[in-house]
């Protein structure tokens, strides 16, 4: 048994074997030999290496954090740094013996006043598994050539979580707030404008479910053949959507998805069930270091959500440029719950794009229709907001539309807010005279539409069709706003 430490610097690790171990009381100094450098797939590594490689043996990260050089210079050794890992905290320094080419460095802890971790349990700072147990699980793998092939996320620690069947399962959802929050426990996402689904694989079928429990599966082969490699009994949860030439994501171009196939991408942003164990109780920093490890075996058009590194601020300046809906953060110490919003996961969106119920139309001369009538849910109640009559240019779109309100038909309107009086509005206000001119239809479907502005008395401007919202319940539309 012995110990290593190792520096991230100049993209490698920079290794000592302390046989004693790093000390822990100021004054006290210790032999720590420079040992070859290590590859950075090592940091969060735990198992058994093969003897000859890197000295075999098992292998625990006891502890990791972040470091900060005080002064000194590694090749010209002398380093003295300030450690901040989970168990260890303080100021030391490291020094070579000053014979020319020497691998023989010393370590002493040099600060008397920071706070002093003692730590002598053998427990992983990862996993919270002992030695024996890494020995025993063995479930990394180590590659002769590239080296650690499974971080220190190994599934074997979910062996005492709670049995679960893969199925359905409702997603967790955003609030909506003006500002995202900062600090350390805060992860931050690109919000994506798209369908949520759910992928589950049981019995060696993958499926692809949206967040309504509908099937999904034959509308995206290409997402379900992305998946085929996916442990059984597993399930994620993510988000559908199409790129545009700029690789912004483009809800038009999800609606229109037969011409654009080659731009669906699907992004994986949690993992629910992995291997028939319930993740759902464990910390969604956890969670995410078993979906990265889960999905190393995933083929396009699959791809990990990434987590965004920068302060807020210039998040949401990036996602302006970048024309994305807005940016999620999550706490990383939160669990998922099923079909709540709990705050743990908040949203700030830069457009003011949103679903809206269609309530009704206005019948063209000719045809179909010229106008969708749309509105939203204010404490059970179906409130008017406005009139769509552009973007529908695409080839068939009026036609795909219209198709939907078969059977939806009724002679009572829907909006408890109409009529309105005659100067509610520029344009033709829907007053009772006008009224006369709408056709109805039962609150059931539900429309994405781009905004560019709200009115005062709560109206819509310049709106404009994006496309039909399958995946969400009619009742479940509220007017956005903080």
């Amino acid at each position: 048994m012995h110990y290593d430490l190792r520096l991230e610097i100049a993209g490698v690790l920079k290794s000592w074997a302390v046989p004693k171990g790093v000390p822990l009381e100021p004054g006290v100094r210790r032999f720590a030999n420079a040992t070859e450098d290590h590859p950075l797939e090592y940091l969060a590594f735990e198992g058994t290496i093969p003897k000859g490689q890197y000295g075999g043996g098992t292998v625990m990260v006891w502890d990791i954090g972040t470091y900060e050089i005080i002064e000194g210079n590694y090749w010209k050794g002398t380093l003295h740094v300030s450690l901040s890992g989970k168990k260890l905290s303080g100021e030391y320094l490291l020094t070579r013996d000053s014979q020319e080419g020497s691998n023989a460095w010393f370590i002493e802890r040099v600060d008397t006043n920071g706070p002093i971790r003692r730590v002598e349990d053998d427990q992983s700072c990862l996993t919270g598994r002992t030695m024996s147990r890494i020995a025993e699980d063995n479930d990394a793998q180590w590659d002769s050539h590239r080296g650690p092939q499974e971080s220190g996320c190994a599934e074997s620690d979910l062996k005492q979580l709670a049995e679960a069947r893969p199925g359905f399962i409702e997603p967790m959802q955003c609030k909506l707030e003006e500002r995202l929050p900062e600090g350390d426990e805060w992860e931050y996402e690109a919000k994506l404008d798209g369908y949520r689904a759910l992928i589950v694989k049981k019995a060696g079928r993958v499926s692809l479910m949206s967040r309504r429990n509908n099937p999904l599966s034959g509308e995206f082969p290409e997402i379900v053949a992305g998946f085929q490699s996916l442990p059984n009994d597993t399930v994620i949860d993510g988000e559908i959507v199409a790129l545009d030439r700029e690789g912004s994501p483009s809800f038009n171009q999800l609606q229109n998805r037969r011409l654009h196939r080659s731009n669906i991408r699907y992004y994986a942003f949690d993992i629910l069930v992995l291997r028939g164990k319930q993740l759902m109780s464990l910390p969604l920093s956890r969670r995410r270091e078993l979906l990265n490890a889960t999905l190393a075996g995933a083929s396009p058009p699959v791809y990990l959500s990434a987590a965004l590194k920068a302060a807020p601020a210039d998040l949401l300046a990036a996602a302006r440029q970048h024309n994305l809906e807005g940016i999620i953060a999550k706490r990383l110490n939160s669990q998922y719950e099923p079909g709540k919003r709990t705050g743990a996961w908040v949203k700030v969106k830069i457009n003011l794009d949103q679903e809206l119920v269609i309530g009704g139309y206005l019948p063209a001369a000719k045809r179909h229709f010229d106008a969708l009538l749309v509105g939203y849910y204010s404490h059970s109640k179906l409130i008017f907001a406005g009139k769509i009559r552009n973007g529908f240019k695409a080839p068939g779109c009026k036609e795909s539309v219209f198709a939907k309100f078969a059977g939806l038909d009724t002679a009572k309107c829907p909006f408890d807010n109409l009529p309105e009086p005659p100067d509610a509005r520029r344009g033709m206000a829907l007053t009772r005279e006008a009224m006369k001119l709408c056709c109805w239809l039962k609150p059931k479907l539900v429309a994405q539409v781009g905004i560019r502005e709200w009115t005062a008395d709560g109206h819509l401007r310049h709106s404009t069709f994006l496309g039909m919202r399958d995946d969400k319940d009619a009742r479940d539309v509220i007017r956005e706003a903080v």
